[in-house]
């Protein structure tokens, strides 16, 4: 905004001055507007493809281990995502991983609140299900029997 001298010695505000101010503020408002819409709009988009991703992961083998019978044992997610709680009500170590599942979850509800916490239970959940790599083995049976795990499937990948 500028202002000239008058004669007097005075300052005056120039009319094209103060129009010209409001017209940048009706566009910084409009510009914020904007800004929020589309960050609304890629934080839906972002909720979408993670939900979907884990639909797609639930339908996919998580881990593949080798069983003492001929075929190998295939997990597959959704059996691991509703059940594996249970294994640790017998003590399984392995279904401590299990618990980012519902961490992902409150993550994601955060997240779509608008909560910072989002990141820090997100971060927590990540690095929970990425522990899991660092296993060799998995219990295969009630007895607690050991078998190898010999790979990841693409349920594990996409979650």
């Amino acid at each position: 905004m500028s202002t000239n001298a008058n004669h007097n010695g005075k300052l005056e505000l120039h009319t094209d001055n103060l129009r010209n101010l409001f017209v940048l503020n009706f566009y910084r408002k409009e510009f914020f507007l904007y800004m929020i819409k589309q960050i609304v709009t890629t934080k839906k988009v972002i909720t979408i493809v993670s939900i979907v991703l884990l639909i797609i992961s639930l339908t996919q083998p998580a881990f593949y281990t080798t069983s003492d019978s001929s075929d190998s044992l295939n997990l597959h997610s959704v059996f691991i995502f509703f059940l594996g709680w249970l294994g640790f009500l017998g003590g399984a170590f392995e279904s401590f991983f299990w618990f980012a599942n519902p961490l992902y979850i409150y993550a994601l509800i955060l997240f779509v609140q608008n909560k910072k916490e989002a990141m820090l239970i997100s971060g927590a959940a990540t690095i929970l299900a990425l522990s899991f790599l660092l296993l060799p083995t998995f219990i295969k049976d009630e007895s607690g029997s050991r078998t190898p795990i010999t790979g990841y499937g693409l349920g594990y990948i996409l979650w």
